[in-house]
């Protein structure tokens, strides 16, 4: 447990310490707070640079998030898929989205094997009941942070006319070099400028 909580510690300090990306005024952008906002006469589209801080926190070590809020305007269903968003660096290399379904099988635990085999062949059950806590913790490890996944990262589809759907979108995570990039949603996009934080 004093490991988890030191872990935990460490992992919000370093958090802290990270750069962020803040959106940039456009012509066709607002800015409010931290999101950038653009209005089309189908679908409002909002996105902003947030961190991943729940469950499983090591995410944020491998991935460039953005919490992207899609608003449908009109009365038909608007189709919002995983091929509609990209992320350009500044050196123009695109980055495209980290399917629900791969993050998913990406925290998947290993199991262990509770049968050995025999000599004769045959199998008998191992009893290490240690080993049995330890996978039942990770297990429910596992399922809390597959809970948070599926409720918080932003789920794919039809939108509902007059709906709005809203989470978190993981890209291959931008160099620490980049200064600026930009996230599309169809022909909308949202330029981003990276900014340090305050001391």
């Amino acid at each position: 447990m004093k490991k988890i909580l030191l872990f935990l510690q460490l992992a919000l300090l370093l958090g802290g310490c990270t750069a962020r990306y803040l959106p940039l005024p456009q012509d066709d952008v607002i800015i409010s707070e931290y999101f950038g906002i653009v209005n089309q006469a189908e679908y409002q589209f909002a996105a902003e640079s947030r961190y991943w801080s729940r469950e499983p926190s090591e995410l944020a070590s491998y991935f460039s998030t953005f919490y992207v809020v899609i608003r449908n305007r009109a009365e038909a269903d608007l189709s919002v898929e995983l091929a509609d968003f990209a992320l350009i660096d500044a050196n123009g290399n695109q980055y495209d989205p980290i399917s629900n379904e791969y993050l998913e099988r990406l925290i998947e635990p290993t199991q262990l094997d509770y049968f050995l085999e025999s000599d004769d062949g045959g199998s008998h059950f191992f009893d290490l009941e240690d080993e049995l806590m330890e996978q039942k913790s990770t297990l429910e490890k596992w399922q809390q942070a597959r809970e948070n996944l599926i409720k918080y990262s932003f789920r794919f589809g039809q939108l509902r006319g007059g709906a709005r759907k809203a989470g978190f979108i993981f890209f291959p995570k931008l160099e620490e070099s980049n200064q600026n990039c930009s996230l599309i949603f169809g022909d909308s996009k949202i330029e981003f400028s990276k900014i340090r934080p305050q001391e």
